[in-house]
């Protein structure tokens, strides 16, 4: 959850210092005001802390002599190994993860970028700074949310899987108080908990439900800006996809289903009847016969 929400609140300090002509006091003055609203998180009190620091040595932001090279435990790499093993998405935590693996091949990195070269990117008019910075927090927000329910769903899943018997109000109210994840929008999830300790994904409590409907037209904006100028966006990316894959009935894999009984006859799922099916391939007509796998 912390690579997760570190990376996503890191990706807006991109797009806002991409966007917008900003020095570090500006930063400063940004972060702070977003903080005081229902995004309040002990991370972006702290990137504005950072933020307002000068290097001792050079007399520079500090912000501006830090590699962007960042490292990583292998717990989370066993974390993400264990999302996989129970079938879980964990997609905004695994981007989170890949970009600092490609955080490493700092030289390569820069080798490419003197080949294409950078998108050209207009400013976004002082008229409009706002509306953009609103959109972009909206955004943010969403993508948080989209972290904790990933989290959230995987320690129910585990719970489920290794009979634990988690009980996830009193975790989400423990990471309230020790944990580096603590914030308003935890304080909402912890209010989800309490009046259904049996929610499914976040996504069914009633205010992240309004927060999905409302926002995700700001994130896909937001998105949409980002992407047209070349900026990696990984976990704001992986927020949206899961909300897309999440909220479809369909998701349009019912051919791979298909090319996987093809290949291997593993066979298929049908919409119409419980069961799993085989089809007969080899018979070039074009009326499929499928049977019962009686396995």
């Amino acid at each position: 959850l912390e690579y997760s929400l570190l990376e996503i609140d890191s990706e807006m300090i991109s797009l806002i210092r991409k966007f917008i002509s900003v020095d570090p006091d500006d930063m400063v003055e940004i972060l702070s005001e977003i903080n005081s609203t229902e995004s309040e998180s002990f991370f972006l009190d702290m990137f504005t802390d950072i933020y307002s620091r000068y290097d001792n040595v050079t007399g520079l932001p500090i912000t501006e002599v830090a590699s962007d090279f960042v490292e990583y435990g292998r717990g989370v790499v066993w974390l993400v190994g264990e999302g996989t093993k129970l079938g879980m998405p964990l997609s905004i935590v695994n981007a989170s993860l890949e970009l600092r693996f490609l955080s490493a091949l700092k030289n390569e990195r820069i080798a490419s970028s003197r080949m294409l070269g950078d998108l050209e990117t207009e400013k976004i008019p002082e008229s409009k700074r706002k509306l953009f910075l609103e959109r972009l927090r909206n955004a943010t927000y969403l993508c948080g949310i989209c972290a904790f329910a990933q989290c959230f769903g995987l320690l129910r899943s585990a719970s489920e899987k290794y009979n634990w018997e988690i009980d996830l109000l009193a975790v989400s109210r423990t990471m309230q108080v020790n944990s580096y994840t603590r914030s308003r929008c935890l304080n909402r999830v912890t209010d989800a908990f309490d009046k259904n300790n049996k929610l499914i994904n976040l996504f069914t409590d009633q205010y992240f439900r309004k927060c999905v409907s409302v926002y995700s037209g700001n994130l896909r904006a937001i998105l949409k800006l980002g992407i047209t100028a070349g900026l990696p966006l990984p976990a704001m990316s992986a927020s949206l996809q899961y909300i897309d894959g999440y909220k479809s009935s369909d998701l349009g894999s019912g051919i791979i289903q298909l090319s996987r009984d093809y290949i291997n006859g593993t066979g298929f799922r049908r919409t119409d009847t419980q069961g799993t099916f085989k089809a007969n391939w080899s018979d070039h007509e074009r009326i499929v016969i499928s049977e019962l796998d009686g396995k």
